[in-house]
């Protein structure tokens, strides 16, 4: 599990540091853009998301597979489909579509195939930004979480039981003997007790820090988690 997490969490670095290098990404300038193809997405008959598909069209023809968000289009684009600024500058990366969506697109392109430079199986992911975000919050949860987890194994002690005014140790089941070797009747059930609330306890300040970094860990251990599975549904979208 620890190295499927890691290399979870590198492959998420490499694409999310990536995404963000302009020399990697796809330049266009679009002057007119349409919708082909709108994804609707459930999780058990629940409604997860929408993706919307566009054609981007550029000023010398070439043609281009775009994946936005419906509000991008309505932003950016005239009811006529044409660039409200006479041309859209695009700068994004770009990502397989997924097979399942193939013999949609051949329907609608496959005698336009090569207007298209990079092929119309691959997208400009316009929205990328979004999910880069959510990969970088699952990067520093992670790391937040693991960094949680060594300070508490460090400073994971068991302390020997010292009372404040003596010390005390468990001879057997049914006697506690104090330190100058008297005993005195119980059994270890009362001296846990004692233990329990604080007569014997040793390290109260490093046990509420010890809480305190607990609390953090598993709040990031929990977001972790959410944001994997966000990472791994849209990895299948």
């Amino acid at each position: 599990m620890g190295i499927l997490l890691t290399g979870f969490l590198v492959y998420n670095a490499v694409i999310a540091i990536g995404d963000l290098q302009t020399g990697r990404q796809r330049q266009a300038d679009i002057v007119m853009a349409k919708e082909v193809l709108a994804v609707k997405h459930t999780l058990n008959l629940i409604p997860t998301g929408k993706d919307h598909y566009y054609v981007g069209v550029s000023a010398d023809g070439q043609g281009y597979l775009i994946r936005a968000g419906e509000s991008w289009f309505k932003k950016n684009f005239n009811a006529d489909n044409k660039a409200k600024d006479g041309s859209l500058h695009v700068s994004a990366p770009v990502r397989s579509l997924n097979t399942k969506y193939h013999r949609d697109i051949d329907k609608l392109f496959a005698e336009m195939k090569s207007a298209f430079p990079d092929g119309y199986y691959t997208y400009i992911y316009v929205g990328f930004l979004v999910e880069d975000v959510i990969r970088f919050a699952f990067i520093a949860f992670t790391v937040i979480c693991v960094i949680c987890i060594a300070i508490g194994l460090k400073g994971k002690k068991i302390p020997h039981a010292t009372p404040r005014s003596e010390s005390v140790e468990v001879s057997d089941e049914n006697t506690v003997k104090n330190a100058d070797g008297n005993t005195r009747s119980g059994n270890s059930s009362d001296f846990l007790s004692d233990v329990l609330s604080g007569k014997y306890s040793g390290a109260s300040k490093d046990s509420k820090k010890t809480s305190a970094v607990f609390r953090i860990g598993l709040v990031s251990f929990i977001l972790a988690v959410l944001t994997m599975a966000i990472l791994i549904f849209r990895f299948f979208r």
